[in-house]
């Protein structure tokens, strides 16, 4: 950035500020006139940034600003005494502020910009980036930013002592990977199929046993709670509806006996089915499911036959 380009920018930075300021965004207002004050460290910026700090009722950091305008090396004409009138006055409101316990103002840069900072563990914000009042002595600085190296440093701050540091961050470097080509690749196993049928005829097992399950616990048995017995005590053993219902029975006897024999051979030739094809594909044997048309000069019809 060119002298004038960097005049240019403090100068839309300190108008984008106060407009800030005047629609009471203070937080906002201080974030540009610190972005300002690194282009160009000015103690008229620095007394705006301590009045806004006031505004806040942030009487230290008010503070510690009018003091870091006082150490400007070419100070504007007229403003030290403006500066030390506002800090004394102040001061009198802030008597738990110790300028001699803090550093000032710590300036902090980077190429690219746009770093995370890290002081003492705690994020102080993206590069460029300026803090104050950090207490004196030493201090852990750690600057990262995806795909170049981080950097990491121990810094000893003295009392009011202003600080500027700047970062060239190096990229991160890819390390040479060697590929080495197999010849002879080990195959991978290939996935086998699921064995529908079988599933289905457990399936259809499980619904036969429920089906003959339901009629067995819930109509037929000898319990009060149960359909036949408690239909049949209305009615006399040589009414109509009493043999009417004796018939029933007997053909839910037949349903319940042939769901429970079908479900018990489905269930069991399925599962059964399951373990022969498992210990067939272990062995690396194919299994196979024939559906074909049986044409012949009595009929036609379809012929199923299973190989496991």
């Amino acid at each position: 950035m060119t002298e004038e380009e960097r005049a240019e920018r403090f100068s839309a930075l300190a108008v984008e500020a106060r407009e800030y300021y005047d629609k009471g965004d203070f937080k906002q207002a201080i974030e540009l006139l610190k972005e300002a004050n690194m282009l160009i460290a000015d103690d008229r910026i620095m007394y705006n940034i301590g009045t806004t700090y006031e505004k806040l009722d942030d009487c230290s950091h008010a503070l510690a600003y009018f003091e870091a305008a006082l150490r400007v090396d070419n100070p504007t004409s007229g403003w030290p005494d403006k500066v030390k009138s506002k800090r004394d006055e102040l001061s009198k409101e802030c008597p738990d502020y110790n300028s001699s316990k803090v550093t000032g103002r710590i300036s902090m840069t980077s190429y690219p910009a746009g770093a995370t900072v890290y002081i003492d563990g705690k994020r102080v914000g993206s590069t460029p980036v300026e803090t104050i009042m950090l207490p004196e002595g030493r201090h852990k600085f750690k600057v990262m930013k995806s795909g170049y190296e981080e950097v990491e440093e121990t810094v000893v701050l003295s009392s009011q002592a202003d600080l500027l540091l700047n970062y060239d961050l190096k990229k991160v470097t890819e390390p040479d990977i060697k590929i080495i080509d197999d010849p002879d690749p080990e195959p991978k196993p290939e996935s086998k199929p699921l064995n529908i049928p079988a599933i289905a005829m457990i399936g259809a097992g499980a619904v036969g046993l429920g089906i003959g399950g339901y009629i067995n616990w819930f109509r037929l048995c000898p319990d009060e709670r149960c359909y036949f017995v408690k239909e049949r005590q209305k009615y006399s053993p040589d009414s109509q509806e009493w043999q009417d219902l004796t018939d029933k029975r007997k053909t839910s006897v037949a349903i319940m006996a042939t769901s429970t024999t079908l479900g018990v051979l489905l269930g069991a030739g399925g599962a059964t089915w399951l373990v022969l094809d498992s210990k067939k594909n272990k062995e690396g044997e194919e299994q196979s499911f024939i559906l074909a048309p049986v044409i012949h000069s009595e009929g036609a019809g379809v012929g199923m036959s299973w190989r496991f």
